[in-house]
């Protein structure tokens, strides 16, 4: 075994540049795997630095749609991977002005993001990841259970605090 790279992506120059793009078409991986358009907003959060690349959130918003396509559950778990971020804000805020939400939870709106960045700053980034988690604990077992009343759970459900913080002022957290 031999500790030689063999790059043929240039991921090593990305990965000095902190940059988080798809390997080849970003559509075409996409297509593949609708998750990718949320992963790709995570990623880049997390490990990315400066703008996102170009062509891959031009692809995440014209297959923004495309989430349709996934379970609650699914978007309901990236959802809180993001937000357990440190500081989500940027992100959310980016994926709000790409209309990334609109499709499968058009109740997350400038507002919300507004609500958060409040929240944020408010709690500082370790207290808010603290009741992030705390709070997920509390509603997860419901959204991956498949509720089959038609009810968002409990943290997503009106007048909770997650709503305000949100934005899910509808009678519907997720569709």
């Amino acid at each position: 075994m031999s500790s030689e790279i063999f790059d043929y992506f240039e991921g090593l120059a990305d990965l000095d540049a902190r940059r988080v793009r798809f390997i080849g078409d970003p559509l075409q991986r996409i297509a593949e795997d609708h998750l990718r358009i949320l992963r790709f907003f995570r990623f880049h959060a997390r490990f990315g630095r400066g703008e996102p690349d170009p062509q891959a959130l031009q692809a995440c918003t014209a297959r923004a749609n495309d989430l349709m396509a996934l379970s609650r559950e699914r978007i309901a778990d990236e959802l809180l991977k993001i937000l357990a971020l440190s500081d989500p804000t940027r992100t959310v805020s980016l994926m709000v002005e790409r209309s990334i939400f609109r499709p499968v939870i058009p109740e997350i709106d400038e507002a919300g993001v507004q609500r958060l960045r409040s929240l944020v700053e408010r709690s500082g980034s370790q207290a808010w990841r603290r009741s992030l988690c705390a709070g997920s604990r509390r509603f997860a077992p419901q959204a991956r259970s498949g509720r089959n009343d038609g009810s968002p759970p409990p943290a997503f459900q009106k007048g909770s605090e997650a709503s305000r913080l949100g934005g899910f002022e509808g009678e519907r957290g997720f569709r």
